[in-house]
């Protein structure tokens, strides 16, 4: 499993709109499998039937037939140590902690009106009057 997440303080239409300019959710990754927690899939402004979606929810029901809903993180997980492919992850704190010895790479979106989200080793990579995207930084065993 090759797993990039997306962490936000921040689930409204203005999160939407940082990922698509920054490329996060262009089309040629439309490929690619994108998991959300419920809310953030209700989120979403417009959905994508050439993306499939998997959300994690104990009670949400699809109705789309590009949606896959896993009850809970660890059915989700056994699923997808099955999968070779490039997995894209947008969630909270809550799925970065749970998945976090998995993810390759980690994208931090900071809305400058919320509250920061704190992880060690960031760094920035685009800092705008609204918005600040970094990226995590992994420490070495060996650096210390």
């Amino acid at each position: 499993m090759k797993l990039t997440m997306v962490i936000s303080n921040d689930d409204s239409e203005m999160m939407w709109k940082v990922l698509v300019e920054c490329d996060f959710l262009s089309p040629n990754l439309s490929h690619t499998t994108l998991v959300l927690n419920e809310t953030l899939y209700r989120n979403i402004p417009s959905k994508r039937s050439d993306r499939r979606h998997v959300i994690v929810s104990p009670n949400y029901k699809p109705n789309d037939e590009f949606v896959i809903v896993f009850k809970n993180n660890d059915e989700l997980l056994r699923r997808l140590e099955m999968l070779e492919e490039e997995i894209y992850m947008i969630g909270d704190i809550e799925m970065y902690n749970y998945f976090k010895n998995y993810i390759q790479n980690l994208y931090v979106l900071d809305m400058k009106n919320k509250e920061e989200v704190f992880i060690d080793n960031k760094e920035t990579v685009l800092d705008t009057e609204l918005y600040r995207i970094s990226k995590y930084k992994k420490v070495e065993e060996n650096e210390g």
